[in-house]
């Protein structure tokens, strides 16, 4: 009988070595067919994801020359539950890759169902006397929960998965995958590991896992806290733990000089900016360093002094929100940061604090009280909130500006905090501006593939996905500017575009805002 290894090696003549699955974590993985049903079994050596019937074929010819058992899946379920055979079994994942067109097609019309569902879940909850934002307790109820009635056919659910594309949709690195993971870190069923970190670190925290289904988008926040398990091991990535070091040695994750936090002021004019104001802006790490987007943080001021707004900024003593040690599960350290965050604004006395990171944004008005227990003694608003604000009061006029447009949802403003019409606000209130919207736009929004720590962890990856979202979502809208309302977002599209080749301008809102404050009719 053939050794498992020498069947590896024969079945990487057939297929890519990378569809070849034999860790723990693959196999527990594809022991579930269906996630609300139990395990089938675990009586299987090798998964093998394959992409064509010549591959299955070619396999099953190995197997009746080499002498192992070949199942597919949903098939000859007995082989692999109760290890009818003496042979190695190889299980093959003969799925094809969802399709987006599809699961808009299945599930539209349903929305008053969908509703019923997460009320359902959400009071199993609160039955069992846990909060809302229990993040372990809803990835296990959501499992257990069979009154979600879309899991009760599905057999393929990797879903809206930005990620798993680029593992070539292997449940084990598909939202699916992740899911399960999750629950069997909270079961005791499977333990941190090395591997287990790359799998959960390879995610961008998007929370689109399941949006075509079951629109709750706090499976993210699970895998988030199965992160600090992993933290706590001390097998958190290098980018994590390099991106705390240099927050606690430098002020950022990007290990950048301090005085470089005060470049994007040179494009300002030296009145333009107070030293006292009741409204602080936060520019944020990426903004205020990346040198490509720091006239987001410039045209932001001058859109905000046209209103008559006098702000005022901590400069080269802002420092980082923390967000980098939170997605890396690094949560004691970032709770800390996030003390000396509110005690400088506590400080500064400000009554408003306005960001133009989606990221900075979210982690003060969503991380910080959930997930910290730290709350900011003042408002908190993204710009483009703000500047809805004042476009409502009449302080901002605005001139022609004709340009085709497209708007990108950051995750973290968009599904995470529920900011959509905000942004497209700022944008339709420019003459002649025309915004066009994609087919997967607002909650459904395919993220741009750099969220939750995935551009330190795997940049390659995060800018290929950068590319998926601007060939298949944004290339055929015919226009010739995206814009966005996230420096991380920014930075992806850009640096993508700009390789490619693409053509596409990429701008903030608050950019094109300041255009159209400039521009003469």
């Amino acid at each position: 009988m053939m050794l498992r290894s020498e069947i590896v090696k024969a079945l990487a003549q057939i297929v890519e070595p990378k569809r070849i699955l034999v860790s723990l974590e693959d196999i527990y993985v594809y022991s579930f067919e269906k996630i609300l049903e139990n395990r089938r079994g675990s009586n299987f050596d090798v998964v093998v994801k394959t992409t064509s019937k010549d591959e299955i074929s070619q396999i099953e010819r190995l197997a009746n020359t080499e002498g192992f058992t070949v199942v597919q899946r949903g098939r000859n379920v007995d082989f692999y539950e109760t290890g009818k055979t003496t042979n190695k079994v190889v299980l093959l994942d003969t799925a094809p890759p969802p399709d987006i067109a599809d699961f808009d097609e299945r599930f539209s019309g349903r929305a008053a169902e969908i509703k019923e569902a997460k009320h359902r879940l959400m009071n199993v909850l609160r039955s069992r006397g846990r909060p809302y934002k229990s993040y372990a307790s809803v990835i296990e109820t959501l499992l257990s929960e069979k009154a979600i009635f879309q899991c009760e056919n599905c057999e393929v659910c990797t879903g809206y998965c930005t990620v798993s594309p680029h593992f070539d949709h292997i449940e084990t690195w598909s939202a699916k995958g992740r899911y399960l993971l999750t629950r069997g870190v909270v079961r005791g069923e499977v333990k941190p590991s090395r591997r287990l970190a790359d799998i959960l670190y390879s995610c961008t925290l998007c929370g689109s896992c399941y949006i075509q289904c079951i629109p709750t988008p706090h499976i993210h926040e699970a895998i988030l806290e199965i992160r600090g398990k992993i933290a706590e091991a001390g097998l958190a990535p290098e980018s994590a733990q390099a991106a705390f070091k240099n927050i606690r040695e430098y002020g950022n994750p990007l290990g950048s000089s301090v005085r470089q936090r005060s470049h994007w002021m040179k494009m300002l004019r030296a009145d333009l900016l107070s030293e006292k104001a009741d409204t602080l802006y936060w520019v944020g790490c990426n903004t205020a360093l990346r040198s490509g987007i720091r006239n987001t943080a410039a045209a932001t001021v001058r859109v905000l002094n046209e209103a008559g707004v006098r702000v005022m900024t901590f400069g080269e003593k802002e420092g980082c929100c923390g967000v980098p040690m939170i997605f890396g599960g690094l949560f004691q350290d970032a709770e800390q940061n996030a003390q000396r965050v509110s005690e400088a604004i506590d400080d500064a006395n400000v009554e408003t604090l306005v960001t133009s990171c989606s990221g900075c944004y979210e982690t003060f008005v969503n991380f910080y009280p959930n997930k910290l227990g730290v709350e900011l003694p003042c408002e908190v608003l993204h710009t483009s909130q703000l500047v809805e604000r004042l476009l409502r009061e009449g302080r901002l006029s605005r001139h022609r500006l004709k340009m085709r447009v497209s708007y990108h949802d950051p995750c973290g403003l968009g599904r995470h905090c529920n900011v959509y019409d905000p942004p497209r606000n700022v944008l339709k209130s420019i003459p002649d501006l025309q915004l066009v919207e994609p087919f997967m736009s607002r909650e459904r929004s395919r993220c741009c593939g750099g969220g939750g720590g995935f551009w330190g962890v795997n940049s390659k990856a995060s800018m290929s996905l950068a590319h998926l979202r601007l060939t298949e979502d944004f290339a055929s809208l015919n226009v010739n500017v995206l814009t966005t309302a996230c420096p991380l977002c920014y930075t992806n599209f850009l640096y993508t575009s700009t390789r490619h080749a693409l053509g596409i301008r990429i701008y903030d809102i608050m950019e094109i805002l300041d255009m159209a404050l400039k521009e003469k009719d």
